[in-house]
């Protein structure tokens, strides 16, 4: 390599994004120029329209390269390739093998996710978000015995908890819901939505501030401003009704993390608690960068002390439920 090639490569620093590895891990070409950092350059170590296949992964692995790059202006690319993979995955949901086309649907679902984080201003990439997801729910409505194994195939992906907390959280509670019976579909469809979308304010706050072992105060106090910026990025742009920003706004009402004094007396209406409830227990039993997860029973217990004297029959009802679901996932 001489000196013009070198100085070429080690620019790209500032053209270049970092992407995942899964994002190209069940492509059957490159659609650009992949690099890596080699002994201080970047390096393209996947030629674009070359085969991405089990000996070309398998060099990524053995150069030891925890982060793959794309030039800037190649990354819409992979932004659309993905986002046809979805809507393709989910109009095939029903065909063949539900279950693993129900993965595959999740999977590509939070690769857009993630890009949704990235620019949650992009109303195209947030619609097909919402009619991806409807389409998912409405099947697991139908065939809800698919909700565990998915749940367990989410915990073994081990995405960052930004992406699977809501889509964790909204698994269990389509599977509460179904299994209580007292929700029409569209009721549960809707509420299935609000869960999934309830964390986007996330994408407002700043990245460092989720990799954290130790928050202040005023760190945490900028995070749960996040439930303000979701109902602000979904508003009108998305068809919920004013009843599930609602839900959004409060589904951090009785935060682990909240002063005390500055908690409601009372909730407003059974969604929210059950939204509420089910996304604080998937959190508590998730492990994140400050903590570890803690074991689910331990988690109901605190979550009981904590909200168990609002809507005490269906908060019984749910830890019935709960139980009983992480007992079928062992």
């Amino acid at each position: 390599m001489d000196s013009i090639q070198c100085l070429e490569l080690n620019n790209l620093s500032y053209k270049v994004a970092p992407i995942h590895l899964r994002e190209i891990i069940f492509l059957n070409n490159s659609p650009c120029d992949l690099f890596g950092i080699i002994d201080g350059f970047f390096t393209v170590v996947i030629s674009k329209n070359s085969l991405i296949n089990r000996d070309n992964l398998k060099k990524i692995v053995e150069l030891g390269l925890n982060q793959i790059f794309v030039k800037i202006d190649d990354h819409p690319i992979l932004y659309q390739l993905h986002r046809k993979k979805l809507i393709d995955i989910t109009r095939s949901l029903s065909m063949g093998n539900t279950l693993e086309n129900c993965k595959k649907q999740i999977y590509y679902q939070l690769i857009n996710l993630e890009y949704l984080y990235k620019n949650p201003i992009d109303d195209e990439g947030l619609f097909i978000q919402y009619q991806c997801l409807t389409n998912l729910g409405q099947i697991l409505f139908d065939k809800s015995e698919l909700i565990p194994p998915l749940y367990n195939y989410l915990l073994e992906q081990k995405y960052h908890y930004s992406l699977s907390h809501p889509i964790l959280s909204s698994l269990l509670l389509l599977g509460y819901l179904r299994n209580v019976q007292q929700f029409s579909s569209k009721e549960v469809l809707s509420l299935f939505v609000t869960s999934y979308f309830k964390d986007i304010g996330m994408s407002a706050i700043p990245e460092d501030f989720l990799n954290k072992s130790v928050l202040t105060k005023s760190e945490i106090d900028i995070i749960s401003k996040h439930v303000h910026f979701s109902v602000e990025i979904l508003n009108s742009r998305i068809p919920l009704g004013a009843n599930y920003f609602n839900i959004i706004e409060n589904h951090h009402a009785h935060s682990l993390i909240q002063d005390k004094s500055k908690r409601p007396k009372i909730i407003s209406g059974v969604e929210t608690l059950l939204i509420e409830s089910i996304d604080t227990l998937t959190a508590m039993i998730s492990n994140r960068p400050y903590r570890e997860g803690l074991d689910v029973y331990l988690a109901l217990n605190l979550l009981k002390n904590r909200m168990g004297s609002s809507y005490y029959q269906e908060f019984k009802l749910l830890v019935f439920y709960i139980q009983k679901f992480f007992k079928s996932i062992k």
